[in-house]
């Protein structure tokens, strides 16, 4: 995506960046496009919870009850808003909640499916580095606490992924020593964060030139 290099910054961070683009490409103004921005992020968080709360059910009575709780609410209300959206009452609602009712079901169901897949790749590939790095992480354990370590580490105060994310690791993934572990998340943020730079550097000439170029179209709040 065209916002990756500030995304990597922080993802609260990386929402505003892809927010500004959005209104200056669009013309769709302040208010549309934090409402996208926020679709999108309560749809990653959703997927996250999707994983997590499939998982923590899975793994059965081990799992801390509020955890699952939780994460299996977050995943129904997200889904309530999108079947709620689809009824198209003729309810006023604030701009920015106009992608829940703008968007076909459909797709939104889908988007919902294909960022729960990716976070079902980014769980399976970081168990993997680990095994490797000598983590005897459970596959079932990493499932259930990596999307929540993801999430921690996509809060404000957490920079580039690093921050609180190392604490969440040493507190739900204690299957190694702490330098272990904090050695191997270190290593793991540093490469995956280069990788997202490199796919993000060739679009941010483009971006940018969009944004000190962009022109709102005239009578769009």
């Amino acid at each position: 995506f065209p916002y990756t290099t500030l995304f990597r910054s922080g993802y609260c961070f990386g929402g505003g960046g892809y927010a500004v683009w959005v209104a200056r490409k669009t013309g769709a103004g302040a208010g549309r496009a934090a409402g996208s921005v926020l679709y999108m992020m309560s749809s990653d968080l959703v997927a996250v919870c999707a994983v997590a709360g499939a998982s923590m059910w899975i793994a059965g009575p081990d799992v801390p009850r509020v955890l699952r709780s939780i994460a299996t609410a977050i995943f129904c209300v997200q889904l309530a808003l999108l079947f709620a959206g689809a009824l198209r009452t003729s309810i006023r609602l604030p701009v920015l909640f106009e992608p829940w009712r703008t968007l076909p079901l459909a797709w939104g169901l889908a988007q919902i499916a294909g960022r729960a897949l990716n976070i079902v790749i980014i769980t399976a590939f970081t168990w993997a580095g680990a095994r490797a790095f000598g983590i005897a992480v459970p596959a079932r354990v990493m499932g259930m606490y990596l999307p929540i370590i993801l999430l921690v580490g996509s809060l404000p105060f957490s920079i580039a992924g690093f921050g609180a994310a190392q604490a969440a690791w040493l507190l739900l993934l204690p299957w190694a020593s702490g330098a272990q572990i904090l050695a191997f998340q270190t290593l793991w943020q540093l490469f995956g964060g280069a990788g997202l730079l490199l796919r993000g550097l060739p679009f941010m000439r483009t971006v940018v030139a969009e944004i000190d170029a962009g022109r709102p179209r005239r009578g769009v709040p």
